[in-house]
């Protein structure tokens, strides 16, 4: 694609997220560092229809980078009690989509709405596929980080986030800012 098709380019991406829709557009250079990984929906262990979740408190280890995102003072809890960082829900997501804690990453779903995420832990190899893009255990591709209190309050006991707006459907892309 030549210079001037570039400059031209601008991708306007459209997302609902409860009561409200946003429209988020990308400049040139975000657009020449995006990268995109189709899931794996035709393999038999991904299901990723399933939003599964991680209790925040679960990262322990002050230390690691996770930690150090997660409790920096700037991620803050929204009314259905999910993680968020400068408007994007906190996520677990395996290593097979980037390997950055604090990467912006947006999930495409089946429908073509998206989820503006931000990369608060990685999932460990050991409990993902070779491609290190869905969990064995459950088939889940994105796990929200949210606050056990505040969760607790509001889940329906599925097991997931699906459960809130504009979480439902399978993600068939994830795209890396």
């Amino acid at each position: 694609m030549g210079k001037v098709l570039v400059a031209a380019l601008v991708l306007s991406l459209t997302f609902s997220a409860q009561t409200h829709a946003e429209e988020l557009v990308l400049t040139e250079a975000e657009l020449c560092e995006m990268s995109s990984v189709n899931v794996p929906n035709h393999l038999e262990g991904c299901v990723s229809a399933k939003k599964t979740y991680m209790y925040c408190s679960a990262v322990t280890d002050e230390t690691s980078d996770q930690y150090k995102f997660l409790y920096s003072g700037y991620c803050y809890t929204d009314p259905n009690g999910l993680i968020k960082y400068n408007n994007r829900y906190c996520i677990a997501i395996g290593t097979g989509y980037t390997k950055n804690i604090g990467d912006r990453v947006t999930l495409v779903l089946e429908d073509g709405s998206i989820v503006r995420c931000v990369v608060g832990a990685l999932k460990a190899p050991v409990h993902t596929d070779s491609s290190n893009r869905y969990d064995v255990a459950d088939g889940s591709v994105a796990e929200f980080i949210v606050d056990k209190k505040v969760f607790n309050s509001v889940k329906d006991g599925s097991g997931t986030v699906n459960f809130i707006d504009g979480m439902e459907g399978e993600i068939i892309k994830v795209v890396t800012l």
